[in-house]
């Protein structure tokens, strides 16, 4: 007798209207869902990249600031100087007298 071996399907064509609308509906409901996973492992990855990271430059902070205390505090206020004078960008004001505590690296006191 004859034996069939191999059977394949040369086109498949859904019906025009509902049927059509709706496997292209849920084909790109899949993608959008497959879509929001993957962004979802990225910000995770991500949020675990950062904070490693910072816990890595807590470490270094630490380690310098054990090393040489004074001119940890020096960078330290540097960067807060940096921060709050160039960060207002002319749009901030600040009183504060000359002997304020918060300007000790300018007067070069310890």
């Amino acid at each position: 007798g004859a034996q069939v071996l191999d059977v394949r399907i040369k086109a498949a064509d859904l019906p025009e209207g509902r049927p059509l609308d709706a496997a292209f509906t849920r084909m790109e409901t899949d993608r959008q869902e497959e879509a929001a996973t993957i962004r979802a492992a990225g910000q995770r990855d991500a949020q675990i990249t950062q904070a490693e990271a910072q816990a890595q430059a807590a470490r270094i902070y630490a380690d310098a600031y054990g090393k040489d205390p004074e001119f940890y505090d020096f960078y330290r206020a540097m960067q807060s100087y940096r921060q709050t004078f160039l960060a207002g960008e002319g749009n901030s004001a600040m009183v504060l007298s000359d002997d304020s505590e918060y300007f000790r690296q300018f007067r070069g006191t310890r």
